[in-house]
């Protein structure tokens, strides 16, 4: 009787009546779920902040894929509108020279046959049509050339070759052609330099 074991001290509760252990159990029941669930919600907020900012990230990563693939296909269209322009450049250049050097033709044809004085001749609807037709695909065509060394290039030939008609005798008329001729070989270069670019 005078033994009192450990157990049932630590199982009173200062007063020397004795706590059940069922009790002891019930608290450690309790204690133990409160930390299970208090360590599964910090796990679980944990474990959604993650996903959350792995979310973020794959959203950030595509947003600046499709960004990057959208400025990427631009500039493709953008360069082959280019390459087009240019293509179509040389086409619209030629064929204004040629209404050009017809005009020209005609022009010296003309005086070499009446003995007129040079530039009275009309060159009729016709060949006035086509010049102008030229002049205009060439103007519209050199609005859409991005580089601009080119751009003063092609205003300088088409301010020239347009000149031709206005001259006060066959040899200026033929010396602005030459000249006309030296920078559409210019363009020619450089339509090639800008395209091998693009």
């Amino acid at each position: 009787m005078n033994l009192i074991t450990t157990s049932t001290l630590a199982a009173t509760n200062g007063s020397g009546t004795a706590i059940s252990p069922l009790v002891f159990s019930l608290i450690g029941v309790l204690l133990g779920s409160a930390i299970a669930r208090v360590g599964n919600w910090i796990v679980a907020n944990a474990r959604i902040k993650g996903e959350r900012e792995s979310t973020d990230t794959r959203i950030s990563a595509e947003r600046e894929a499709r960004q990057s693939d959208t400025a990427e296909r631009r500039n493709e269209i953008r360069r082959q509108f280019q390459r087009e322009t240019l293509i179509a450049l040389q086409d619209s250049l030629a064929a204004f020279l040629r209404s050009v050097g017809e005009g020209l033709h005609h022009d010296v044809m003309h005086h070499h046959t009446t003995g007129e004085a040079w530039g009275s001749s009309l060159w009729g609807e016709e060949r006035s049509n086509r010049f102008t037709a030229c002049l205009a695909e060439a103007l519209k065509l050199t609005a859409r050339v991005e580089d601009e060394n080119l751009r003063t290039i092609l205003l300088q030939l088409r301010s020239t070759a347009s000149s031709i008609t206005g001259k006060k005798s066959k040899q200026e008329a033929e010396a602005t052609m030459l000249r006309a001729m030296e920078l559409y070989e210019a363009t020619v270069n450089r339509i090639g330099e800008v395209f091998r670019l693009t």
